[in-house]
């Protein structure tokens, strides 16, 4: 039994390093670079342009990576999902 507990917890620990840190942040940090991008379009375009133009760069949206249905990355996401991760696999392990 001992075997089976530690070939889980290696596998659970490889999915995720995996997708938490790799995927994930890759998505929280597009997620700020677009909303970074963002204001600064606000800010250094839209000053001295035409009314229309401001209200274009106003409303563009940041860019959002679904992760399933209508569930989006944003900052703070890969911790909140590491998060639960740690702490379903540590009850899992101590269950006997």
């Amino acid at each position: 039994m001992p075997v089976v507990k530690s070939v889980f917890f290696l596998s659970m620990m490889h999915d995720t390093i995996l997708f938490l840190i790799v995927y994930t942040t890759g998505m929280a940090g597009l997620y700020a670079a677009s909303k970074a991008g963002q204001e600064s379009l606000r800010n250094d375009l839209a000053k001295g342009n035409s009314k229309s133009f401001r209200q274009f760069v106003v409303s563009l949206p940041s860019l959002k990576c679904n992760i399933g249905g209508k569930n989006f990355v944003d900052e703070l996401t890969p911790l909140v999902m590491l998060d639960f991760c740690i702490n379903q696999t540590l009850a899992l392990l101590l269950v006997n």
